[in-house]
């Protein structure tokens, strides 16, 4: 019998199945910050693979949350003339666009299912035979396409 442990064979690779969400973080950001431009949400969106999980600093598995961008909504009645404002702000003294940060899978996965999108792969086959590098290629790609759509 073969012993595929020492070969490529050995390796089950499963394609990746990436997701934008949007998490409600209003209550991470200073109350002087959302009175003064009358903020009733800030919703981050992140980019995940909801194939992939790691454990890292957890014995619970975690998603890699790549962040993409964030929305502001006002309050009602808000001047909306204060919302270019309030992104330049928060842009400046908030945003966190390079870093990954890890989420709790069980937390992500009870999020509603409406604050979801998922990102359609071409030929998402073809991706379940990565090489080294090349998911993280992949990640890159697909994190840059999310940002500028």
């Amino acid at each position: 019998m073969k012993d595929l442990s020492k070969t490529d064979e050995a390796i089950h690779r499963i394609a990746p199945e990436f997701e934008l969400i949007d998490i409600d973080e209003t209550t991470y950001f200073e109350d002087r910050f959302l009175e003064k431009h009358k903020i009733a949400k800030i919703h981050g969106r992140y980019m995940y693979d909801k194939k992939s999980v790691t454990y890292i600093c957890s014995a619970n598995p975690m998603y890699a949350m790549h962040y993409v961008d964030f929305a502001i909504t006002l309050e009602e009645g808000a001047d909306p003339d204060v919302l270019e404002e309030a992104y330049d702000e928060l842009e400046w003294e908030y945003c966190h666009q390079d870093l990954v940060s890890y989420m709790s899978r069980y937390r992500i996965d009870n999020l509603p299912q409406d604050d979801r999108e998922r990102i359609m792969l071409e030929e998402t086959q073809a991706y379940a035979d990565l090489q080294d590098g090349e998911y993280e290629q992949l990640v890159e790609d697909t994190l840059s396409e999310a940002r500028a759509g």
